[in-house]
């Protein structure tokens, strides 16, 4: 009897040293891959990784006009994006220590109406001064190195103004002339592939103008810049009930999901990591 019930015992720890193998193995499988070999990089995780390039490009807008970088009316690529764009989303993923911030902020900082400029922008407002090294960095890990980047000045956020001297970037306050767009814009991520090494993330755009405007219709439009009227507002103003959220546009987006605008935008691997190489209209 006690050789039976040892036996069990012995039994019993083998498959539980069995199970924790298989689960090790499978956790490893799925969520754990290295995507230095884009070959092994699992369904799940490769949905994953899409959700979160998506969401960076959905993220990005153009610090003058409130534009997307991204998802425009026309493909944008390493060639011909723009170079202010760029230093605006290089600098939008800097960290506050990498800024090196000093002053404080009041309404007497702000280099406007030509009150200050940056040879005499007072040294107790707040300012940033970092290398341009940093910049760099954050390059090397969202757009491909093919792409060729200009270090210039440049606007951040319609808020602050930066300029280069000596590979050193010192940012001021400045009250830019930030417009604001007067259409709403809604998007959907829709799924990622694999195709070869690249990464292709695939997602819908509409957009809707909802007062009058007296160069356009109120209705649903199909494009970035609310110029191709697909609709009316009918369907929008009964399935939003005055909020927009999540459910409500993926339901939007479906009911006109085969005249809106597609993109496909693709990431190429580059140091075991995926950079952005274009955003184009899928026809």
């Amino acid at each position: 009897m006690k050789n039976e019930k040892l036996s069990t015992v012995l039994l019993t720890i083998i498959i539980l040293l069995i199970m924790g193998v298989l689960l090790f193995l499978g956790y490893k499988f799925f969520f754990n891959v290295d995507i230095s070999n884009s070959k092994d990089l699992a369904p799940i995780k490769t949905e994953e990784i899409g959700k979160e390039k998506y969401q960076f490009l959905y993220a990005k807008h153009s610090a003058l006009n409130n534009e997307f970088i991204f998802f425009k009316n026309n493909d944008v690529n390493i060639n011909n994006i723009n170079n202010q764009d760029v230093l605006m989303v290089l600098y939008s993923m800097l960290s506050k220590d990498d800024k090196n911030i000093n002053g404080e902020v009041n309404n007497d900082c702000y280099l406007d109406n030509n009150m200050y400029n940056k040879d005499n922008y007072p040294s107790s407002c707040y300012n940033e001064s970092f290398d341009k090294r940093v910049l760099e960095e954050q390059y090397k890990n969202y757009f491909s190195q093919s792409l060729k980047v200009n270090y210039t000045d440049f606007f951040s956020s319609g808020s602050q103004e930066c300029f280069i001297f000596d590979n050193i970037y010192k940012c001021y306050l400045n009250r830019g002339n930030l417009t604001t767009n007067n259409y709403l814009t809604l998007m959907d991520y829709d799924y990622t592939m694999l195709n070869n090494d690249d990464l292709e993330v695939y997602s819908y755009l509409l957009t809707i103008r909802d007062s009058y405007d007296k160069d356009y219709d109120m209705g649903i439009y199909s494009d970035s810049l609310a110029t191709n009227r697909i609709d009316d507002l009918t369907y929008y103003n009964n399935e939003i009930n005055g909020v927009i959220d999540s459910s409500n546009t993926k339901k939007i987006i479906e009911k006109y999901r085969s005249k809106i605008t597609k993109y496909k935008s693709t990431f190429v691997k580059e140091n075991k990591n995926y950079v952005w190489k274009s955003t184009e209209i899928v026809k």
